[in-house]
């Protein structure tokens, strides 16, 4: 995805794909309407950032020098730093919660790979299984619980969640994909019905769920959740009260392919184009407050933070 995360406070995540000294090369940057920070990286040309919290930490992925493996790196107060792997050449950050905990997957020596956790004070460590080899790890929660899939002595995999050094089998869900998890430790997902070529949003421990028509989840925060409509039609919004496509809220000048953020805001992270064919990192910002999208279509503005394949500066307009 293009635009990976957005925080509470509308900082956004993306990841570009751009052309420099002769080759492509992907590299994460930090976007606001009217500034751009590039994370850097660890020695090598492709980086992806994955998620951030609300205090500007934000983790991923980069290659090293000479580019054959790849590293989890912690990005906080303008450095990048590599947390380094379990014993194996490759790891990845997939997940930080705002105090900081940090999830993730490296390889380990002798092959597989396990899910770990980082913190800055205690370093990296293994997570554990369900008594087989293997782990990962999915997401972390603001309360710390994690949420993975992991092998049984068998071989088989489950879904685990992980909670103050205890990991738990949270059973084996057949068709069901766990995506993340909520603010208030939401379980979402989606169920695949392949015959039928379709979608549907699972959702655990919520107090409210979008009406039906929600496939695939990407993102949730207080009162949203974001994804795709069934069959992947549509990047859509949705809230207690109903499902929105991004065109559907934008006047008409985008068509968006893809939308993968969410904050408590109600502001939309997504990947679109305009009618002049500029595509970009669009952010979706309600106006003046999102206390409903019932009328959202009525008033939104939308300001296109990057464009893909370009060095101009930030382009914006007002809906």
């Amino acid at each position: 995805m293009q635009g990976a995360d957005i925080n509470n406070s509308g900082v956004v995540l993306t990841n570009e794909y751009r052309y420099v000294g002769g080759s492509w090369e992907y590299g994460a940057v930090f976007l606001t309407p009217g500034s751009r920070v590039d994370l850097g990286t660890l020695g090598g040309k492709q980086v992806f950032g994955n998620e951030l919290n609300d205090l500007g930490m934000a983790v991923g992925r980069s290659t090293l020098a000479g580019g054959t493996t790849a590293h989890a790196f912690v990005y906080t107060s303008g450095v990048m730093q590599d947390i380094g792997t379990m014993g194996g050449n490759n790891s990845e950050a997939v997940a930080v919660n705002n105090a900081g905990l940090v999830g993730g997957n490296s390889e380990i020596a002798g092959g597989g790979s396990r899910g770990f956790l980082y913190t800055a004070a205690g370093g990296i460590r293994d997570i554990g299984t369900l008594g087989g080899a293997q782990s990962r790890v999915i997401d972390v929660s603001e309360s710390g619980t994690v949420l993975g899939e992991a092998q049984t002595a068998s071989g088989e995999w489950r879904t685990f969640l992980y909670r103050d050094g205890v990991m738990k089998d949270y059973g084996r869900w057949g068709a069901t994909t766990w995506e993340g998890l909520g603010p208030n430790d939401e379980i979402y997902g989606a169920y695949h019905w392949p015959d039928r070529g379709t979608q549907w949003l699972e959702i655990l421990n919520s107090s409210w769920r979008p009406p039906i028509g929600m496939g695939i989840p990407y993102d949730m925060a207080n009162g949203y959740i974001v994804g795709m409509r069934e069959h992947n039609t549509q990047p859509t919004l949705g809230t207690p009260e109903g499902l929105w496509g991004l065109e559907e809220i934008d006047d008409g000048d985008w068509h968006f392919y893809e939308v993968s953020g969410v904050n408590d805001a109600g502001q939309l992270v997504g990947y679109g184009c305009n009618a002049e064919y500029s595509c970009g990192t669009v952010l979706l910002n309600p106006v003046p407050e999102p206390a409903t999208y019932a009328m959202l279509g009525a008033g939104l503005g939308i300001m296109a933070l990057a464009r893909r394949r370009s060095k101009a500066g930030t382009l914006t307009r007002s809906a």
